[in-house]
């Protein structure tokens, strides 16, 4: 009888079935304690709770925890980010003006000048960086052909090509850290120049968008 039990003890040791009984039960009362707790604490403080709560949830169950990430896509207009007097002056201009849209909340319109050229429009919209640098967009729709030239010295800057939304673009970069981008969409000759680097000018003329106020 004592051999059999002595056998039994060897293969089926109970201070291991002990010891795992007793982690089981201590994780299960933590959780029982927290879920009791989570129930019982203000709405303010659930959040933390739900994260400790998955962490615990984890360690006895033993699954992999999957996060999930939630995101608004808002559209944007641009009434949200033009003052009333810019938008008065913007009324003027009869045709679709090119906007950077997307960049309007990180460069913010300050101030519009419309002026005639021949039977073309001129507008000038200048921007303020969140560096306090300014930046200038200059628009004018072609009504005839129109050449444009740009003059610099080549000590002091570079020329590149570039494009723009499939339209070949001039830009040309200054050793003070100045750019002025040039190209044609469409209609509408345009260009961009002020302090700003090389990629910057890139993305803020690829965020130009045609927004019509002549019909508001």
């Amino acid at each position: 009888m004592d051999e059999a039990w002595e056998k039994y003890c060897e293969r089926y040791p109970l201070r291991k079935q002990r010891k795992k009984f007793t982690v089981l039960g201590v994780a299960c009362s933590l959780f029982l304690i927290m879920t009791i707790t989570f129930l019982m604490t203000p709405t303010e403080g659930t959040a933390v709770n739900l994260k400790f709560l998955k962490s615990i949830k984890t360690f006895i169950v033993g699954k992999v925890q999957t996060a999930h990430l939630s995101f608004t896509n808002k559209e944007k207009h641009a009434t949200d980010y033009i003052s009333a007097e810019v938008h008065s002056v913007l009324k003027n201009v009869p045709y679709d003006i090119l906007l950077p849209l997307d960049k309007m909340d990180i460069y913010k319109l300050e101030k519009a000048d419309v002026n005639g050229i021949g039977d073309s429009r001129q507008i000038d919209l200048v921007f303020r960086g969140t560096d306090n640098e300014l930046i200038t967009i200059t628009q004018v729709n072609v009504i005839e052909d129109v050449y444009q030239g740009n003059s610099y010295d080549t000590e002091d800057a570079t020329m590149k090509k570039a494009n723009i939304k499939g339209q070949e673009a001039n830009l040309i970069v200054y050793k003070n850290g100045f750019s002025k981008l040039s190209w044609v969409d469409r209609d509408i000759l345009i260009s961009i120049a002020g302090k700003i680097s090389e990629d910057d000018i890139l993305i803020l003329a690829s965020s130009t968008k045609r927004i019509n106020y002549s019909k508001g």
